[in-house]
């Protein structure tokens, strides 16, 4: 069991899916990339079980937030921040 926070941000882009799985002090468990493609959904669900299995930490309790182009796309996540400012 770890003793430290995690948290996954996941940046969904009109052209790539970027998510990483870091902890409390930034230390970075696990990252991804990919094409979005046609379905930013299908992309989402892939990375996160791309993170999840490279990381071996089920994500269903990790915080989350999502950015991007389709941010309201990631339902795993608390907050969606919108990268415009």
């Amino acid at each position: 069991m770890l003793e430290t926070e995690l948290g996954v941000g996941i940046d969904v882009g009109s052209t790539t899916t970027k998510a990483v799985l870091i902890d409390s002090s930034g230390t970075i468990f696990a990252k991804a990339l990919m094409q979005t493609g046609a379905s930013a959904v299908q992309a989402v669900d892939k990375i996160l079980g791309e993170i999840s299995s490279t990381s071996g930490i089920s994500l269903e309790e990790v915080p989350a937030v999502s950015t991007g182009y389709g941010r309201a796309r990631v339902e795993l996540a608390q907050r969606a921040v919108t990268e415009i400012t």
